[in-house]
């Protein structure tokens, strides 16, 4: 089960119930008269990040914190109008090395840090949930990060784009150091890591994961 709403009664049926996480995204919600630009899009992302609402505003700091830039030194951005979102589409970068000030969210933080796990694995009275979900793996596989942070942070060795030579972090490799992380604590733990759109052009997450496949 692609999902932690029913752990218990997952539980009592058999069924194996894992944690949804979209890891190198965030589907930001925009009213229908905002226009569809980066600079409207930013706007709201700042009126999320000082809003109330405590996820929307954990959200926004994860974009501002590891957001994944472009050639030009600004957030990759695209727009969707999706059943599930209508808005924009932030590419972030989900690699847990990246930095953010104290008290604030990046990508990997929310998905898979510490706390999250002690909270999500400790001792729970309402069933045991068997593993993480991470869905569209290998999506956005291909957007390029220029990021000074995101080269700094990477663990893995630096590719370059084919017409200028700049370094840059393809968002695979992100999402890669992720996955690799959690693996590691997941498998302490007898807990399994799921994913769905893999393996479809890329073989190095298959070491890293118990179940495979892609929904039709």
């Amino acid at each position: 089960h692609e999902g932690d709403n029913s752990v218990a009664s997952d539980d009592r049926l058999g069924i194996l119930s894992f944690r949804y996480t979209e890891p190198m995204t965030w589907w930001m919600p925009m009213a229908p008269e905002i226009p569809r630009t980066y600079d409207a899009a930013l706007r709201l992302l700042n009126e999320y990040r000082t809003g109330k609402n405590a996820e929307y505003r954990a959200l926004a700091e994860s974009v501002v914190n590891s957001g994944s830039y472009d050639e030009q030194g600004r957030f990759n951005v695209e727009f969707q109008n999706a059943p599930w979102t209508n808005g924009a589409v932030w590419v972030l970068n989900p690699n847990p090395a990246m930095p953010a000030p104290t008290g604030e969210a990046t990508k990997a933080s929310m998905t898979f840090s510490p706390e999250v796990v002690a909270r999500l694995y400790g001792s729970k009275s309402d069933g045991t949930l068997d593993g993480e979900y991470l869905d569209s793996l290998e999506g956005w596989a291909d957007v390029l990060d220029y990021r000074l942070e995101s080269l700094r942070y990477s663990r893995l060795p630096v590719t370059f784009t084919q017409d200028d030579l700049r370094p840059v972090v393809p968002t695979w490799f992100s999402v890669y150091e992720l996955a690799r992380y959690m693996r590691s604590e997941l498998v302490n733990r007898g807990k399994l890591l799921m994913a769905n759109a893999t393996p479809w052009r890329i073989h190095a997450f298959a070491p890293l994961l118990d179940v495979m496949g892609t929904e039709t």
